[in-house]
């Protein structure tokens, strides 16, 4: 929303009442109106407005204009003047200020690049002194270049070498030739030569038996959820991966277990996650061992356990405190 700047006084000005009696209208119309005419007409740049641009303004016409154009003298916001025209009181000083700035600003600038052209022309007084300047920089220039090219040369031959030298370690290391090369000295047949062979990639192995126990240990989660959750949840190569890793160390029953007794736990963590995978993965030991143990609490209930457990001690302590009482006074000797 653009931001909208108007002075106090135009809402405290006595005119406006006067307007307001005129017209009859409210200050609220009577200050719209105002605040459209003033806009509008300085975006224009008007010192001076017709009755007939009145009417456009303010979509009237008739006497209803008559008498608006005869109530905005009286409240003076205009003065008529003798052309027919009514002067709009305020837009000349304020019009006046813009294009006093704009002046301002205009001069400056000028100034500003006149003292460019200026010092441009003393550095270069003439054409004697740009070539001069040019005939001392040329040297320099292709010295600068020569000694970069040198340079970027020699450090590709440098890094071929040992990118060469890595790569036969690595040949006679595997000893397995897989796309020999050969590099000589302009001697394809002959000659001093050198045999780089590279070192085969290793091609993933894909199990398919461990992706159909995967796929199956993701379908019991699937199963799990909706009837939790009664929509069906969104499945991510991630969490495929991190299923495909619990399958793979625990086995599928053992997976499949775990993932159902996680979607059956109550834990505010796990509920707040929407018992996704990533949790399960982060959260497995305590799954684990809820799962083992036949319990599925949830953390308010272990708080509440806990507080259950330390007023139970505290009690007893008070027993044990009044039993002690009681018996220094069975055993005090009476006077």
């Amino acid at each position: 929303m653009a931001r909208v700047v108007v002075e106090d006084r135009a809402f405290n000005d006595p005119r406006l009442r006067i307007l307001c009696h005129h017209t009859g209208w409210c200050k609220f119309l009577a200050s719209g109106y105002l605040l459209w005419l003033w806009r509008e007409t300085q975006e224009q740049q008007l010192e001076e407005i017709s009755s007939e641009e009145i009417g456009i303004f303010f979509d009237i016409s008739g006497d209803e204009l008559s008498k608006v154009c005869t109530a905005l003298c009286k409240s003076k916001y205009l003065s008529k003047k003798k052309n027919g025209n009514f002067l709009i009181k305020g837009n000349a000083r304020r019009l006046s200020m813009v294009r006093s700035m704009k002046d301002q600003a205009r001069a400056a600038a000028t100034k500003r690049w006149s003292r460019k052209i200026v010092d441009n022309n003393k550095t270069c007084n003439n054409k004697k002194e740009i070539s001069a300047m040019r005939d001392a920089c040329e040297p320099d220039a292709k010295r600068n270049a020569t000694a970069m090219r040198t340079q970027c040369v020699t450090h590709a031959k440098r890094n071929a070498t040992a990118m060469l030298r890595i790569r036969e370690e690595e040949s006679k290391r595997v000893n397995i030739p897989f796309g020999e090369r050969v590099v000589s000295n302009n001697h394809r047949d002959g000659g001093d030569s050198e045999q780089i062979l590279n070192t085969p990639k290793k091609a993933k192995k894909t199990d398919p038996e461990m992706g159909k126990k995967t796929q199956e240990a993701i379908a019991a989660y699937c199963d799990a959820f909706k009837l939790r959750y009664d929509v069906n949840p969104m499945i991510t190569r991630k969490d495929s991966g991190l299923v495909r890793n619990f399958v793979k160390d625990f086995g599928l029953e053992k997976t499949k277990s775990l993932l159902e007794a996680y979607l059956q736990m109550n834990d505010a963590w796990f509920c707040t996650k929407s018992h996704d995978i990533p949790t399960f993965a982060t959260n497995i030991t305590t799954i684990s061992t809820n799962a083992k143990n036949g319990k599925r609490l949830s953390r308010d209930a272990m708080k509440k356990i806990e507080i259950y457990e330390s007023n139970a001690a505290i009690a007893e302590a008070c027993l044990e405190e009044m039993r002690g009482n009681q018996d220094e006074q069975q055993h005090a000797t009476p006077f």
